[in-house]
């Protein structure tokens, strides 16, 4: 089956391949899987998208459709097949205009907290009062709780997009383990932070680990751990000299200091549900 062949060259996380793999097995194969791939018709997609929609919102068809098309687009490229079936077949969602009668006044609002199950009941007023989407609302925790503020854990396109933000100084460091977002008058590698500094950008060989300026995420500790593997096989390596070794247990520790210190700040496994029966 091309889409299985497909999905293992992808370069995706494992959410992803689950995510994908669902969508395969549970409708795109049942749908179209009977059928050779070079026999597969503009209309055969048509008629795929209209049975999909009974199932799914359009937002999330349009999302889904996007994979259909890559599908069919790399067989294309790879010339399996002559001609893109989904080329033409429109998918973007409807654009519905909000019904203001059908949004709930509080008397409703409060009257569905009171009925919905103890484990969602945080949820109702995260998204009426605060306007937190449902999967947002269902990400909060305790663990988003601080002194005076709530922190919220960066998605991969919210990360991107806060780089690319011309109205902030964002330097993502990799190597370094972070994401700095300058601010020279809080900024430790700044000497001169009480004044007006002219640097616009940090100083990376004097960066400190308690400055405000900095925030690591999950990524980062992904690639401080595989820096941290890799330092442990030079230092368990008799050839590499002694003073090398020990400079290099020096950084291994650091790291394992700043994964735990990670892990400490970072968002707990949530509980299982509440059971209701």
């Amino acid at each position: 089956m091309y889409a299985d062949d497909w999905l293992e060259r992808r370069s995706v996380g494992d959410g992803t391949v689950s995510n994908y793999r669902g969508f395969l097995d549970n409708h795109l194969i049942p749908h179209l899987g009977a059928k050779a791939l070079v026999s597969i018709s503009k209309r055969d997609i048509e008629h795929f998208k209209a049975a999909i929609l009974k199932v799914f919102a359009e937002s999330t068809v349009h999302d889904r459709m996007k994979m259909v098309k890559h599908i069919f687009w790399s067989a294309k490229e790879e010339k399996l097949i002559q001609e893109d079936p989904t080329r033409g077949v429109d998918t973007k969602p409807t654009n519905v205009a909000v019904d203001e009668d059908e949004i709930p006044v509080l008397d409703e609002v409060n009257l569905i907290q009171k009925h919905i199950s103890p484990q969602y009941k945080l949820t109702i007023p995260l998204q009426a009062g605060a306007g937190l989407r449902i999967s947002e609302a269902l990400a909060f925790h305790t663990g988003c709780l601080r002194d005076d503020f709530i922190r919220v854990r960066w998605q991969a396109r919210q990360h991107k997009d806060l780089l690319n933000n011309p109205h902030l100084q964002v330097f993502d460091h990799p190597h370094a383990f972070l994401t700095c977002n300058y601010d020279p008058r809080k900024a430790l590698c700044n000497p001169d932070r009480t004044t007006p500094a002219p640097s616009r950008t940090p100083s990376h060989d004097r960066c400190h680990r308690a400055c405000a300026n900095i925030a690591r995420t999950d990524r980062h500790m992904d690639l401080a751990r595989a820096e941290s593997d890799l330092l442990a096989v030079e230092i368990s390596d008799d050839t590499v000299p002694l003073p090398i070794r020990r400079r290099l247990q020096q950084r291994q520790t650091a790291l394992v200091s700043i994964i735990a210190e990670h892990k400490t700040t970072s968002r707990p496994t949530p509980p299982p549900p509440v059971s209701t029966a």
